[in-house]
């Protein structure tokens, strides 16, 4: 089938499209199409306005969240974070705001406080089934009341009902957290939106996330709406304070003191808030807290990790570097991984192996097995790389699966390193995936783009026994880069274990402890059940060999830190739970392991998966007649994306809720006429406006095109929409404001390009001819040595030749790229033995 371009009149509407497989445009009799007011004002249609939702999805004006404000302490191990939120109503009946958030992956989320004027009602804590009934309860009787549930360890929901209009409601969250340090440097970062997450399809169904938790593209908060207040006491003298993500202001005070906020201006909240300080020393003051109430006596044990030494013998490699290339990777953090990925590969080693794979749909290899870093081999790889586009969803536990169970040579350190934004919903799933299959592979995870799902990336590699690393900003790249090959090449302690001698201590988190490939503390936290008198000893290797360290304690005084219990609680609650990662995913978790989880919730007072906080401002009110407005507050977009992160959803007569799947859709731009991106063009010389609405809520506005009176604009497709029927709405709006709306119905076919190469050679050049359907559009030839070469069409098939260069000693292979209409490809590794 060619590539032709074809005009359909379709109620007043002329589509110009790339008839093919993935896109075909049904013939002018099957579409429904329909001419009917539009109600709402031009003004009412989506677009960069600041939009707030019913439950219905209908959009009703301005988000009652109207601004943010964060103050944090931070210490030389530990923070205490205060979030302020306060909600308003703009409208002209009673609300409920609804908003989805993120907090830091590690934090112990320990208070929830609501302020209804001049009263300020201290949230408990719950089992989540009570705290619903609680909050359930109020909302009937119009009280004001707010829930705080955790969704996922980074992701938390926060209701807020009965804010009458005009009202303002203050709602507090605190938490408590370890503040990371890694190589002389502390870090502390605070996300300020929530990313799409792709969820694949279970028992036969496929399912989706809401507009609110998956970044819609509508902000929840505008430019100026969010603020720090940030405290440093780090305990030494402060060298240097500053921000990769975000302009701050910097107020340094003696003794290790520092003040820290945004500088004045806009600052849209469409990126995580990363803090970097270090001190004038490259240590970290070792330190054992404590903390004594009726709950026992726990303690926080901080070690100074031993120098790094440098190996004269250097243990050979095998890494195997695995690319995110979906549709929500589009842009800079596709961009930022290519290039990190390039500088590791000169990085290699005479005696290291490589291969390099990518995924969105499913995994692909750019080799059979790891092969040596020759100049070919890399220059193949690179050349791979920038043939990379984003497209298709993050299916990521395939790929996690077929990486770390590829058959290894057991004799070089296997090190499998997996580079993505983590923007998906089965994060649980995935890790546990990891911890199953890791073995003796270690696994290194890369976050790249500016809000990236953290609790997956350290997840990978705490189950992996590897190390988590980070490029917030294009500009840090090649730092990240150098520490990995630092860290890889001579890993501070390794095999490390602990021997507590007659020191008595329970429940000792964490019960793995993890390899210290980067220069960072051994953090551990504890009970003591008698006084803590005797030696610890420090066991493991490093490069040169054994390594051992004694520790005295006598009997060190116990203060009061609510924070060590808490983080304490928060590390035992994350252990219980990682021993049912699945089940936990699924809504399946095992009776017995929630009990235990629950009970340090509620003992503790601690936000956990089966625990919520709920407040409620008891004074009286008269019970509604009509149910408060349920408002739901969309999140930002993340910086650097271009996609819009909201589900494509196909259509379906069934039951929604087995017909949705959510697949970050890509923001179209202005399009060639390319296929895959077909050409909508509406015949209305008398609009003063056209929109477009896409199957997944993003916009398009149209353009008019010269003098004709018709209104035109490319929009893509996604390759990854799953296969079925979609409709697109078209709003006309004429110069009279007049409005009429039409419905368009198309098909979509995403099947994968298949073919089958074979090779034949002689001393001058190589033949290659590839048997194909007749959907793939293009074949191109990748030779060993650098050679780029398009083959032609010959029947249903593809055939071409390469020169060998004189002298040729290497593989007779070659990589054919296949693509078809759609843009999705095939990677054929073709040989003369196929």
């Amino acid at each position: 089938m060619t590539n032709t371009q074809k005009w359909f009149l379709l109620g007043g509407l002329l589509v110009m499209g790339s008839v093919g497989r993935w896109g075909t445009v049904p013939s002018a009799h099957a579409q429904d199409t329909t001419t009917t007011p539009v109600t709402a004002s031009v003004d009412d249609l989506p677009g960069s306005q600041l939009l707030a939702r019913d439950k219905e999805g209908t959009r009703l004006g301005v988000c009652p969240l109207e601004k943010t404000d964060v103050s944090a302490q931070l210490g030389p191990q530990m923070g205490q974070t205060v979030v302020k939120q306060v909600f308003g109503n703009p409208y002209d009946v009673p609300i409920e705001a609804v908003y989805t958030f993120a907090l830091p992956e590690n934090a112990a989320v320990n208070g929830l406080t609501l302020q209804v004027g001049n009263r300020r009602i201290v949230g408990q804590i719950q089992t989540k089934e009570k705290a619903s009934q609680i909050y359930e309860a109020a909302k009937r009787a119009g009280k004001v009341a707010a829930l705080l549930d955790q969704k996922r360890p980074n992701s938390f929901s926060q209701k807020v009902a009965n804010i009458t209009p005009g009202q303002k409601i203050t709602v507090e969250i605190s938490y408590s957290q370890t503040v990371a340090w890694r190589d002389g440097d502390y870090e502390w970062n605070f996300p300020l939106t929530v990313g799409p997450r792709y969820a694949p399809p279970t028992d036969g169904q496929t399912t989706t996330t809401t507009p609110a938790e998956n970044g819609g593209g509508e902000a929840a908060l505008a430019p100026g709406s969010v603020s720090f207040d940030i405290r440093i006491n780090a305990g030494l003298p402060l060298q240097a304070v500053e921000s990769p993500s975000h302009e701050i202001e910097v107020t340094e005070q003696s003794g290790g003191e520092a003040h820290v906020d945004l500088k004045e201006g806009s600052t849209l909240p469409n990126r995580d808030f990363v803090l970097h300080y270090r001190t004038s020393t490259e240590q970290i003051s070792e330190a054992l807290v404590t903390h004594r109430d009726g709950l026992g006596t726990f303690f926080s044990l901080s070690l100074q990790p031993p120098a790094r030494v440098e190996s004269a013998q250097m243990r050979p490699k095998e890494l195997i570097w695995v690319l995110d290339r979906s549709g929500s990777m589009d842009g800079s953090p596709l961009e930022s991984a290519k290039k990190l990925i390039e500088k590791q590969l000169d990085s290699l080693h005479t005696g290291d192996t490589f291969n390099l794979w990518s995924f969105s749909f499913g995994p692909e290899a750019v080799f059979d097995k790891p092969v040596a870093p020759t100049a070919d081999n890399i220059a193949l790889a690179k050349r791979y790389l920038a043939t990379l586009d984003s497209r298709g969803p993050t299916d990521m536990l395939p790929v996690v699966k077929a990486a770390l169970d590829a058959p290894t040579d057991g004799k070089r350190l296997r090190i499998v390193t997996f580079l993505t934004d983590g923007y998906v919903d089965n994060d649980m799933e995935i890790i546990a995936a990891a911890k199953a299959h890791a073995k003796t592979t270690r696994v290194w995870s890369f976050g790249v783009g500016s809000a990236v799902n953290r609790y997956l990336l350290d997840g990978l590699a705490l189950a992996g026994r590897g190390e988590s690393d980070y490029v917030t900003n294009p500009k840090e790249i090649d730092k990240v880069a150098d520490r990995f090959t630092k860290e890889v090449d001579a890993p501070v302690l390794t095999d490390i274990s602990l021997d507590w001698g007659t020191i008595p201590v329970a429940d000792v988190f964490p019960k793995a402890l993890p390899d210290l490939f980067a220069a960072r503390p051994l953090t551990i936290s504890g009970r003591f059940t008698g006084p803590a008198n005797g030696v610890l000893t420090i066991r493991g290797r490093t490069a040169s060999g054994p390594y051992e360290r004694k520790i005295t304690l006598s009997n060190p005084k116990v203060g009061q830190n609510e924070a060590i219990g808490s983080l304490w609680a928060k590390s035992n609650v994350a252990d219980v739970l990682s021993q049912d990662l699945v089940g936990l995913q699924y809504d399946k978790f095992n009776p017995a392991l929630k009990k235990k989880v629950e009970k340090l919730g509620l003992d503790f007072e601690l936000l956990t998966p089966f625990t919520s906080f709920v407040a409620v401002d008891n004074t009286p009110k008269a019970p509604v007649k009509v149910p408060p407005k349920t408002v739901t507050i969309p999140a930002n977009k993340p910086a650097g994306t271009t996609a819009t992160g909201t589900p494509y959803t196909e259509e379906s007569s069934a039951d929604a809720r087995a017909s949705k799947n959510n697949f970050a859709a890509t923001s179209s731009g202005d399009f060639t006429g390319a296929a895959g991106d077909p050409l909508l063009r509406v015949a209305a010389p008398d609009a003063a406006k056209v929109v477009a609405i896409l199957p997944d809520g993003s916009v398009k506005n149209l353009a008019k095109a010269g003098k004709s009176g018709d209104w035109e604009a490319h929009f893509d497709i996604p390759t990854y929409a799953p296969d079925g029927f979609y409709r697109m709405k078209v709003v006309i709006v004429g110069r009279d404001g007049a409005r009429r709306q039409a419905a368009l119905r198309f098909t979509v076919d995403n099947r994968a390009p298949k073919g089958i190469g074979a090779l034949r050679s002689d001393a001058k050049s190589w033949q290659i001819a590839v048997e194909s359907d007749e959907t793939i559009d293009r074949a191109i030839v990748l030779a060993p040595w650098g050679e780029k070469r398009e083959l032609k069409r010959d029947g249903n098939g593809w055939t071409g030749a390469v020169k060998v260069p004189q002298n040729w000693a290497g593989a007779r292979r070659v990589q054919v790229i296949l693509t078809d209409h759609a843009h999705n490809r095939t990677v054929l590794v073709v040989d003369e033995s196929r």
